[in-house]
């Protein structure tokens, strides 16, 4: 059971340096990027707040974000075990 979440753990770190490398090197706007960048000791918190009056384009940033993060994730998945 440890080596199943071992396994998990080790996944989710490489898709996440995927992310963060991909991210840095398309230069990409991500406020709260710039902010950790800026402040070492900056953590992120989950907020609610929004650009539109409605909150779509918040939310249609939040979802293209996620594609692009599950295509990162995927490909980078797809690459270490073939």
């Amino acid at each position: 059971m440890i080596e199943i979440f071992v396994c998990a753990v080790q996944v989710w770190v490489t898709k996440q340096i995927g992310v963060i490398g991909f991210i840095r090197d398309s230069q990409l706007h991500d406020k709260e990027f710039e902010r950790c960048d800026a402040d070492e000791d900056y953590l992120v918190q989950e907020t609610s707040d929004t650009t539109g009056e409605d909150g779509s384009e918040h939310v249609e940033n939040e979802d293209t974000m996620n594609i692009i993060r599950t295509r990162i994730a995927d490909g980078l998945v797809s690459a270490r075990e073939g």
